[in-house]
């Protein structure tokens, strides 16, 4: 037995353990933090992914986290632009993806 996110409990392979929505998170900036000098640091969030059609075995994991890999470098790769701009703005929001294929409802 194990506890949801939203403190409901559930067995491991129920409908809600199959629910499994992920999203690619990026962070910028923290690798040039040193001692007494703290550099500006951004978070991208990307948008929510569900792997419905990827099987539940070794092949379907790979694909699955090949894919969240690539949507990471998507939004690391942005978060570079914004710091590289003159004067980086406060909130941002990511472009959208051009194609997700297994983009959670």
């Amino acid at each position: 037995m194990q506890r949801a996110l939203d403190s409901r409990v559930f067995e491991p392979g129920s409908e809600l353990d199959r629910a499994g929505v992920v999203r690619g998170t990026a962070v910028h900036g923290s690798q040039d933090w040193r001692v007494g000098k703290r550099a500006a640091v951004s978070i991208a969030f990307g948008e929510p992914m569900r792997f419905p059609e990827h099987p539940r075995n070794s092949k379907g994991y790979a694909a699955a986290s090949e894919e969240i890999m690539g949507e990471i470098k998507r939004l690391w790769e942005w978060l570079v632009q914004v710091h590289e701009l003159e004067e980086r703005p406060r909130r941002a929001t990511p472009p959208r993806r051009e194609a997700v294929p297994a983009k959670a409802q």
